[in-house]
């Protein structure tokens, strides 16, 4: 920021001229030329005082006024980070509160979900979250991120309201209300995708401070968040669970999502007042047709990278954390609903490191080097579990270790680089619908690798450690799928560079296919 004495130097002096005169034409008389010289002086250094006071004066109120305006922006850039965290906390939670607690709706309801009604349940948010990552993809690049921002929180919480309250004259009746609430409030978690990783990013490059760092905010902000929603969801129901003497299940699932909307609605005031990024007000704010066919013609690559990469690491990591209630289940063989709600949590606290360690590789060696040998070493660990898992079986601790690594570096490889990667390789008028075209591919994605494992578990349901060497290796080829995806198709970004890169070379873009047309 300028200081004072800066404002001085590119004002310059004033003329003196402008106050001095000639005393040799006051007066002919040498006794009155002194007293005059001496006059004139006095009165011209009064004036230039005085001049100088109010230059001072003025300068003083521009730079009040600059550090005001940069104290309240910073300000805005920090929470808005803040509340991107939060939001995805929340959505986290949201997520995989409903696995968590469908044992207790069972029972309250009397309705066998094992098969049909669970899956529908499931489903619904799965397929809210896909129409949210596209919608709001498309609406954040056109209306602005704090529109998109308050409009996913308001939906996400009349959805969560609507499952928490669901009722029917049946059982029936009353999945079925659960199942359009889950639908909505996945259309809210859904848009928070690009929303929330759109807004970090852009937050964390308007300050100098944090723009250096603005992997490890993203990363932060985002997959470190989900974790941490995942590690809620399992924490809270074993905590109901406690205090309700294993008792009262109605009450514990419909507590259980409902407190999910505290998050949400802790940050709506926020995001009622919220301004939108510098980053988005200098190069968004779109008010023309964008020529997506066109756009896709340059950026098809780096489509296939986020879209690919992100689909490769949802393959492995939403299976495996399915995974996770069946190995609690084997160390806890008392059948204690308790224990298992106690190993679920510890086993997604292995996570959560995952997405810090993520973050700040990437801002020391460099976003496509961490995705590439995070794969890669999530993979060797998986071929490794696979190829020796019947001896490592015999040794719970040892096993439950290796797999809390294994889930380790899936975040902290892939999980934490693939919303940088998305985040920064898109100019940002099309930053929020690539983004969310990305992220919906990867989730859809993610539906279908229940398709691939749950086969595999039931041909070898009678041989569950068969089960798992082959889960383990299936899962170690679709990280070697990933590795190879990340070398050939995301480019590396220089370390150092800001989010106006990807505006210089999408202007060009502009420029080339402009001068293109016009020879046509």
């Amino acid at each position: 920021m300028m200081d004072r004495s800066g404002y001085h130097a590119l004002r310059g002096n004033e003329d003196d001229d402008t106050f001095l005169k000639d005393p040799n034409k006051v007066s002919d008389r040498p006794h009155l030329h002194s007293r005059v010289l001496h006059d004139t002086s006095s009165a011209s250094r009064d004036l230039r005082k005085d001049d100088t006071e109010v230059v001072d004066a003025d300068i003083d109120d521009e730079i009040d006024t600059l550090e005001s305006v940069d104290s309240t922006f910073q300000f805005s850039s920090i929470m808005t980070m803040l509340w991107s965290s939060t939001a995805l906390i929340s959505d986290g939670y949201n997520m995989a509160i409903i696995g968590n607690v469908t044992l207790f709706l069972e029972k309250a309801t009397s309705v066998d979900m094992l098969t049909e009604m669970r899956g529908q349940i499931s489903n619904s948010f799965l397929v809210g979250q896909i129409i949210g990552l596209l919608g709001f993809g498309i609406l954040i690049d056109k209306m602005g991120r704090n529109v998109g921002a308050l409009f996913t929180t308001l939906i996400l919480i009349v959805g969560i309201a609507i499952s928490t309250a669901a009722y029917g004259t049946t059982p029936l009746g009353l999945v079925w209300i659960l199942i359009v609430g889950r639908g909505i409030a996945g259309v809210g978690a859904g848009g928070e995708y690009p929303v929330c990783t759109t807004t970090a990013a852009e937050a964390a490059d308007d300050q100098h401070a944090t723009a250096p760092w603005r992997g490890f905010i993203t990363a932060a902000s985002t997959i470190l968040s989900i974790d941490l929603g995942f590690v809620l969801a399992s924490l809270i129901p074993m905590v109901l669970l406690l205090f309700s003497d294993g008792k009262h299940y109605e009450l514990i699932w419909r507590l259980s999502i409902g407190l999910g909307a505290i998050l949400p609605l802790s940050i709506l005031y926020y995001r009622i007042l919220a301004r939108t990024s510098s980053t988005y007000e200098q190069y968004g704010q779109s008010t023309i047709s964008l020529p997506y066919k066109l756009i896709f013609s340059k950026y098809w690559m780096t489509f296939i990278g986020t879209a690919g990469t992100w689909s490769m690491y949802n393959l492995v990591a939403v299976p495996f954390a399915i995974f996770a209630s069946i190995i609690a289940s084997q160390l806890n063989p008392d059948g204690s609903l308790v224990k298992d709600f106690g190993y679920s949590t510890l086993i997604q606290t292995f996570c959560l490191p995952g997405g810090l360690v993520g973050g700040w590789c990437a801002d020391r060696f460099g976003r496509k080097r961490t995705l590439v040998v995070g794969f890669a070493l999530q993979a060797c660990l998986g071929f490794v579990i696979g190829g020796t898992i019947r001896q490592i079986q015999t040794m719970p601790s040892l096993f439950l270790i290796l797999y809390g690594i294994f889930l380790f570096l899936g975040e902290a490889g892939p999980g934490s680089t693939v919303f940088v990667i998305s985040a920064e390789a898109y100019p940002t008028v099309i930053r929020g619908v690539m983004i969310g075209l990305s992220a919906a591919v990867a989730k859809t994605a993610a539906a279908t690798s229940t398709q691939v494992f749950n086969p595999i578990l039931t041909y070898w349901e009678g041989d569950y450690v068969k089960a798992q060497q082959v889960v383990f290796l299936v899962g170690s080829i679709f990280c070697v799928f990933g590795a190879i995806l990340a070398r050939i198709f995301v480019e590396e970004i220089p370390l150092g560079t800001d989010l106006s890169r990807a505006e210089e070379i999408y202007e060009s873009f502009q420029r080339e296919g402009a001068e293109a047309r016009i020879l046509k």
